[in-house]
C-alpha cells in the first residue's frame, strides 16, 4: 500500500526489480452460478453457503446464506485462492477447498472445477490450452455462451502477441475452457 501511494503521489518505487523474488504458487478459481456443462446462468436464492478455509487458502465473495443471485449480471459469486511453497502444494489446498466449499439452490462450476484439478495432465504441469486441445482432439468453440475469463486456473502465461482468445472444449465431460487476452 504505502509503495501504491508512493506512485501516486510521482515518488519513485524504494526497491528495483532485481529485489523481486518469486516465491511459491497461487492458483486461482472463479466460481460461477452456472450450469457446469452449459455455461448457462444459474440465478436464484443460495439456501446454504460455506466458504473453504485454512493456510494458503483465500475466499472472495459476496454471497451468504440466503443471498439472491440476480439473472442481469455477471454469474461471479466468488474467488478461491490457493497459495503454496510448490505448484504441488498450492493444487493439493485448492482440491481441498473445491472439495470444502458448499454452495446450495445454485448450479455452479465447482464439480468442472474438480474435474480439471483431477486430470493427469494439468497436475503434471507444462500444459497449455493448446496442449490441452492436442491432447483432447477437441475442436474450437464459440465463447459466447462463456462471457469472459468464466474459469480461471493455472494453465500457463497467456502470450499477448497472440490470438484474442483460445477456446476449445473437452470432449471428455470437463468441458469449455476460454481464456482472453486484455
Amino acid at each position: 500500500m504505502k509503495a501504491q501511494l508512493l506512485i501516486a503521489a510521482g515518488e519513485r518505487l524504494p526497491y528495483v526489480q532485481s529485489d523481486v523474488q518469486i516465491r511459491g504458487h497461487a492458483i486461482e478459481c472463479r466460481i460461477n452460478a452456472e450450469d457446469a456443462k452449459t455455461f448457462m446462468p444459474s440465478p436464484g436464492p443460495i439456501r446454504l453457503w460455506h466458504a473453504p478455509g485454512g493456510p494458503g487458502v483465500r475466499v472472495d465473495s459476496h454471497i451468504y446464506s440466503g443471498y439472491n443471485v440476480p439473472p442481469n449480471y455477471d454469474s461471479l459469486v466468488g474467488k478461491i485462492i490457493a497459495y503454496g511453497e510448490s505448484r504441488e502444494a498450492a493444487i493439493a489446498r485448492m482440491k481441498n477447498a473445491l472439495a470444502e466449499m458448499v454452495i446450495e439452490g445454485i448450479k455452479t462450476n465447482v464439480a468442472l472445477h474438480q474435474e480439471i484439478f483431477n486430470h493427469a495432465a494439468f497436475q503434471k504441469g507444462g500444459t497449455d490450452i493448446h496442449y490441452l486441445e492436442r491432447a483432447a482432439g477437441a475442436a474450437l468453440v464459440s465463447t459466447r455462451a462463456m462471457g469472459f475469463w468464466q474459469l480461471s486456473f493455472d494453465l500457463g502465461p497467456l502470450d499477448p502477441n497472440r490470438a484474442e482468445e483460445s477456446c476449445f472444449n473437452l470432449r471428455r465431460g470437463i468441458g469449455d475452457v476460454c481464456r482472453r487476452s486484455r
